[in-house]
């Protein structure tokens, strides 16, 4: 108490004191010192550059590119204190580093930053709980509900029924309001299952499934039309969807224990990706890969073939490609850009290039690419 008292009048409008160490914890130890931290409050440190700023206070940015864990270089953002400019040293951005920081600026410019994402999932999760009642729990997903306000995307929801629940073990207690099914992955798919009838109480529960072998299965081309409606007339795979493709809805049902499939899930490593191919690839290659993309999904023409020309001149011009593993990887990236484009011929011509520097067909999948586009044009 007696620190918290002492700090508070020791602050003043320009720093802010805070007694720390042993002592600012309360601890009178022998031969200890006494630590004391000045907080400058005209200064302030900011991972998000996109913040508004203050005309009198200095503003610095987190930045840990190259640097060791637990560490952070601090680069200026803004400051109308001339005095500033020296105590800071002067650095050129590697052009890496540059496209990093464009990449970012310009995912931002199209998702939004990272607060305006936070936000929006945080309105999601509200509405969905004012949403659900005692019938269906509503999640809203996609993109959307991952916080991503994309262009030209549609609105994903799931309603979850409450009154059906999915189990993997038959031998479960039941409850009489309840409709049970059991998972059934004989001569299915992977990541598909039958859903054998258990039990219910519900007769309307016995005309949505089909009848095989004396078993009841749970049918999806019975249950969506239930629901369909003049506002969600089209059976979208496994969602109703709208005329205008703005809107999805997926009907659910909840299993509340995981399956076996997805037991791994729980104890596999976080490291497990990306897996060590996608690590070869240089990252400069990688972002303007990544723009190309985000053009071609926005269908912005001029845009995306700006890009992979940056990307085409990235790779022959061997930017930042150090390692010549790295170069094969890059022109099989360059070729499977320009395959998305539409420009075979280049496409063609650039899986060539990579396979003349890795011949490895275990290594290198170019061959593969090439093998496979020949073949459609023939």
């Amino acid at each position: 108490m007696m620190n918290t008292i002492r700090n508070n009048l020791s602050t003043d409008n320009t720093f802010v004191e805070i007694t720390n160490g042993s002592f600012g914890e309360g601890l009178e130890m022998q031969c200890s010192d006494f630590d004391l931290m000045k907080i400058i409050k005209s200064i302030e440190i900011c991972e998000d550059p996109n913040i508004s700023f203050f005309s009198d206070n200095t503003y610095f940015a987190i930045d840990r590119y190259d640097t060791q864990p637990g560490f952070t270089q601090l680069y200026i953002l803004y400051s109308n204190d001339e005095a500033i400019v020296n105590l800071c040293i002067e650095r050129q951005q590697s052009a890496t580093q540059n496209t990093s920081i464009d990449l970012y600026q310009y995912l931002c410019s199209i998702v939004g930053t990272e607060e305006h994402v936070k936000t929006i999932r945080m309105m999601n999760t509200i509405r969905d709980n004012l949403s659900s009642d005692n019938t269906f729990v509503e999640i809203t997903s996609g993109s959307f509900g991952e916080g991503l306000e994309m262009q030209g995307s549609d609105f994903d929801l799931m309603k979850i029924i409450k009154s059906i629940e999915i189990c993997e073990d038959p031998n479960i207690p039941f409850f009489s309001d309840k409709t049970y099914f059991a998972i059934d992955r004989d001569d299915t798919q992977p990541g598909f299952t039958q859903l054998r009838l258990l039990y219910s109480n519900d007769e309307a529960i016995f005309d949505l499934c089909i009848e095989r072998q004396r078993e009841f299965y749970f049918s999806s081309s019975a249950f969506k039309p239930q629901f369909s409606s003049n506002i969600l007339p089209i059976v979208h795979g496994p969602c109703l969807s709208d005329k205008q493709g703005l809107f999805d809805l997926a009907l659910c049902c909840h299993s509340k224990s995981w399956i076996t499939p997805a037991t791994q899930w729980i104890t596999r490593s976080n490291n497990s990706w990306p897996d060590e191919v996608v690590k070869q690839i240089p990252p400069v290659v990688y972002a303007h890969l990544l723009l190309v993309l985000c053009h071609y999904r926005l269908k912005n023409a001029q845009q995306c073939r700006d890009s992979l020309q940056d990307l085409k001149l990235t790779v022959e011009e061997n930017y930042f490609i150090s390692q010549p593993i790295g170069k094969f990887f890059s022109y099989e990236i360059l070729g499977i850009a320009f395959q998305l484009t539409g420009d075979i011929e280049s496409a063609k011509s650039a899986f060539i290039q990579s396979i003349a520097l890795e011949p490895d067909t275990v290594e290198n999948n170019s061959l593969w690419r090439l093998s496979s586009i020949s073949s459609m044009f023939l």
